[in-house]
């Protein structure tokens, strides 16, 4: 029986070559190869998402906040304090400020970051600044820069929410997409 597998062996190596014998181990490895690659992405598919999908009215906020919208309110100053935010369905924002001192001076600032909410909490963090088109980003390790609000009331014209750190409380309209803060 040995000396048949011996035959056998040489007869193989005689008829294939070890050319072919190596040509043949690469085709069987690569195959497996792809066969584990498929088996695994199969299985990874089953594994659980962290978090359920959106709520239609988590959608239906999103598709709200997005445009421009305007607020103003007293400084502690006696002068006024404006401002009016662009959110981009893509969750990025340009916000610019405007505020006018007792003695009419007024200070004008812009800001860019990106936004986005969850359940009932709206959130925003701060990029950086424009001055005369130019962005000058921020240290994004500083978490000062990252805002939590809570969501007080929103629909399609008003949105009112209050910021969780120093519970100052903020509401704005919406406002036509060629609006200006003059």
């Amino acid at each position: 029986m040995e000396r048949k597998v011996e035959n056998r062996k040489k007869w193989l190596d005689d008829l294939c070559g070890d050319e072919l014998n190596t040509s043949i181990m690469k085709k069987i490895v690569a195959f497996l190869m792809i066969c584990s690659c498929l088996l695994g992405c199969g299985t990874f598919n089953k594994i659980p998402h962290a978090s359920p999908s959106l709520s239609k009215n988590d959608e239906l906020n999103w598709q709200r906040l997005t445009g421009k919208w305007y607020g103003n309110m007293e400084s502690k100053e006696q002068g006024k304090n404006e401002w009016l935010v662009e959110r981009n369905l893509d969750g990025t924002y340009i916000i610019q400020f405007k505020n006018t001192e007792k003695d009419g001076n007024i200070i004008r600032a812009t800001e860019y970051g990106e936004w986005g909410i969850s359940g009932n909490i709206y959130f925003t963090i701060f990029k950086g600044r424009i001055e005369n088109g130019i962005k000058y980003p921020v240290d994004n390790s500083d978490p000062y820069n990252r805002d939590a609000y809570k969501i007080l009331k929103i629909n399609d014209n008003y949105f009112g929410y209050k910021n969780v750190r120093i519970n100052y409380r903020f509401s704005v309209k919406k406002v036509s997409a060629d609006f200006i803060l003059n």
